[in-house]
């Protein structure tokens, strides 16, 4: 699970690229994943700053963009993995 949790931050990381400033915003949190790479539940960092410019990312409104984008990340995860997620960005 651990795994998947990790892939679904780093799918976030990929999808900010284009609407973050690397020096100041990206790296460090780039920086931060790799430390907490051992992490069992979500980094909310990334994912609070993928939710902040999901309607940017998607172009349109946050709370369909949240639900359509997650869904497409984790469609082929665990339901386990899938609820830590979902729980992780209700905390956003």
């Amino acid at each position: 699970m651990t795994n998947l949790l990790r892939q679904f931050e780093f799918e976030c990381l990929t999808q900010l690229v284009s609407f973050i400033d690397m020096e100041k915003e990206w790296y460090p949190l780039y920086r931060e994943w790799l430390k907490k790479e051992e992490l069992p539940y979500v980094n909310l960092k990334i994912t609070r700053k993928w939710v902040h410019h999901i309607d940017e990312i998607t172009g349109f409104t946050a709370e369909e963009n949240i639900s359509n984008a997650m869904n497409k990340i984790i469609e082929q995860y665990p339901e386990n993995t899938k609820m830590d997620i979902i729980f992780a960005l209700k905390l956003t």
